[in-house]
């Protein structure tokens, strides 16, 4: 990375975390640690990304056991800051940034954002349904309220956004409510539906993957393809960046990335859009594999004793 890259980038987060912050660098890991009251912030980058990340606490002997399900359905209400597992099975708060829009402002965003949804998951009792720094999903992608709510993103702009990648699948279908559009992705192996909406603090891009056929009904093999299904959503989270994975509480899953709709605009929406179209290409058919898993009772049962360690039968 370029010397006045890292100075930006240190200069970013000493401003972002504040003078209660203790700020270390580690030169040669490319990396920072934030440390205040017992909480840790891990910052390092490579050629391409900001990464933010923050372990959180869990108890392993906890009764009943900490539902990973939660999360995955907290992460579809998240916005910028994700939940993911990471190889070793440590539950993580994270988020990242391309490093090419990685200024100040940026920067005290995702912090913000973190430090927001740490605040929500250390307190007693656990996370509320409404878990966001201003507003949650539900709110900036349900129906439309009154006609008289300001048009956060002109229809204008909108328009430029998707003129601009016409060329790689996208195109607009419809308005569909009030800062509410309805656009479509048409990907390597099939189509996408992409809604795009805005509220007064983020602006937010979804792509449909696919519904969980996994039902609350589904008996001791259905638990076992929701616990796989869980995982896999987690781990995708720390796999991907920029981009995360949730689930609605009608288990259907979207692709997410949300911008500060103060740092919006058509040269960042088109970065949005090449990124989850690239992991909507890359995952699709994983996850409707992994979302019918009740469906092939042998599989479900190799995959759920290899994430125990247990030996094939």
């Amino acid at each position: 990375m370029a010397i006045s890259k890292a100075r930006l980038i240190e200069s970013a987060l000493r401003a972002a975390a504040g003078q209660d912050w203790a700020l270390s660098i580690d030169s040669t890991a490319s990396g920072w640690r934030l440390s205040r009251d017992g909480s840790i912030l891990f910052a390092n980058v490579d050629q391409h990304w900001l990464y933010l990340c923050m372990p959180l606490a869990t108890d392993p002997a906890a009764q009943p056991p900490v539902d990973l399900r939660r999360f995955a359905r907290l992460c579809h209400r998240m916005f910028m800051a994700k939940y993911s597992l990471d190889a070793a099975g440590q539950l993580l708060l994270r988020t990242e940034i391309p490093l090419a829009d990685a200024d100040h402002e940026y920067c005290r965003q995702a912090i913000e954002a973190m430090m927001v949804y740490r605040d929500r998951h250390d307190a007693a009792p656990p996370i509320r349904a409404t878990v966001t720094p201003h507003t949650n999903h539900a709110s900036a992608t349900g129906g439309a309220t009154a006609s008289a709510e300001p048009e956060i993103v002109p229809a204008e702009t909108w328009g430029l956004c998707i003129q601009s990648i016409a060329h790689l699948g996208w195109g607009m279908k419809e308005k569909i409510g009030a800062n509410r559009w309805h656009a479509a992705y048409r990907g390597r192996e099939r189509p996408f539906d992409v809604y795009l909406c805005a509220n007064e603090a983020w602006v937010c891009v979804q792509l449909s993957m696919a519904d969980s056929s996994i039902g609350e009904d589904a008996g001791t093999e259905g638990t076992g393809a929701k616990i796989l299904l869980t995982r896999y959503l987690l781990r995708l989270n720390d796999t991907m960046c920029w981009a995360k994975v949730g689930m609605n509480e009608r288990d259907q899953m979207a692709l997410m990335i949300e911008v500060p709709v103060g740092l919006f605009d058509v040269r960042r929406f088109r970065r949005v859009a090449r990124t989850v179209a690239a992991y909507a290409d890359q995952y699709a058919r994983d996850l409707q594999v992994a979302a019918a898993l009740s469906k092939d009772r042998h599989l479900s049962q190799l995959l759920l004793a290899a994430s125990h360690g247990e030996p094939p039968q």
